[in-house]
């Protein structure tokens, strides 16, 4: 059996512009596809060169993990009509602000996924897309949250940790695609006050985010001094050396941290981050809820594991079923990796 991976990757030479098209213009795409890479050891296969796809059995694809209202994939339905392969899509998600019962999908994108279930049980972000997806006949399916959180290799994992002496903290947002209200600049203020290591991954901060000359100074000084915006995976462990704690409302960036053996406390604000959070017991706080007054370590308290520890080993083993029924087989070179006070190398 052959395994392929359709994704684009950039040169390292390439511009800051090249390398954020690459990633789909938020670079925590990077992350499930590391954990994919780690966890299959697949041959990747560029959009440029599909036909090679005639090569292979397997084929997997994270295309689906973004589905908004109305929105096709036509050149995914043209691959699958010209190649027998099974194209098993990974993480499939909606996004819908308020999960929404009547999300409408494009007949061309339901289409496409009654020829994928044919061929392949799909794998589903969480409840509730895996609930519209039956409304539109789809069942082939198994909700499996994102493959980041399966990196480990290891059904007994467990996140443990104690508070530290001195909490050191790194923090991520939601994105700067809309103007700021009050309660996103709490956080950020918040987060700046403590020069909080920053970690962005869909674009910077600008003027027009904060509407307030004076708010902007202050963001963006901070910004300057502690923001990064990696393209690697091997930028974003270097940025979070020295730190023991992740705070925010990026799903990947939270995951990143707890690769690297910190606690993460993940901010929810939309139905694709609490799918996943939901589905993985996760400890969360909504931004409606962050309280500037609290000290950092009770955010740190806040992140308790104890459900995630409690589920995870039922997450992991059903996971693994979802693989061996799909034909894919975990790679031998991604050995079990333990939660760990101390990072890790990567």
């Amino acid at each position: 059996m052959k395994t392929g991976f359709m994704r684009n990757w950039f040169n390292p030479n390439s511009t800051e512009e090249e390398k954020f098209k690459v990633l789909g213009k938020n670079t925590g795409n990077l992350v499930f596809r590391e954990a994919l890479q780690r966890l299959f050891d697949p041959i990747n296969i560029p959009y440029a060169y599909k036909d090679l796809v005639s090569q292979f059995d397997k084929i997997i694809i994270t295309d689906l993990i973004w589905i908004k209202e109305n929105v096709t994939f036509n050149y995914l339905e043209k691959m699958l009509d010209a190649y027998s392969a099974d194209f098993i899509p990974m993480s499939i998600g909606l996004q819908s602000k308020n999960r929404d019962m009547n999300f409408h999908m494009a007949e061309e994108t339901v289409r496409l996924l009654k020829k994928m279930q044919e061929r392949a049980i799909l794998g589903v972000r969480g409840e509730y897309t895996a609930e519209i997806l039956q409304k539109y006949g789809i069942k082939n399916i198994q909700i499996i949250g994102c493959p980041s959180m399966y990196y480990w290799n290891n059904p007994k994992f467990k996140i443990k940790a104690q508070l530290p002496e001195k909490i050191k903290g790194c923090a991520n947002f939601k994105s700067f695609s809309h103007i700021l209200n009050q309660t996103d600049k709490n956080f950020l203020t918040y987060c700046a006050e403590r020069d909080m290591r920053f970690i962005e991954q869909t674009g910077y901060f600008t003027e027009w985010n904060a509407q307030d000359k004076n708010y902007f100074n202050l963001i963006d000084g901070w910004m300057k001094r502690r923001a990064v915006l990696p393209y690697t995976l091997g930028e974003w462990c270097t940025a979070l050396k020295g730190y023991n704690f992740s705070l925010g409302g990026r799903f990947h960036g939270n995951v990143v941290a707890l690769w690297n053996g910190m606690k993460s406390l993940f901010i929810v604000s939309d139905s694709r981050t609490t799918e996943l959070t939901d589905f993985f017991h996760l400890p969360t706080i909504t931004f409606s809820e962050f309280d500037a007054n609290k000290p950092l370590e009770y955010y740190y308290d806040k992140a308790d594991y104890t459900n995630f520890n409690k589920h995870y080993p039922a997450l992991f083993k059903a996971f693994r079923d979802f693989v061996k029924k799909n034909g894919l087989s975990f790679s031998e070179k991604a050995t079990k990796l333990k939660f760990s006070n101390q990072q890790f190398d990567l």
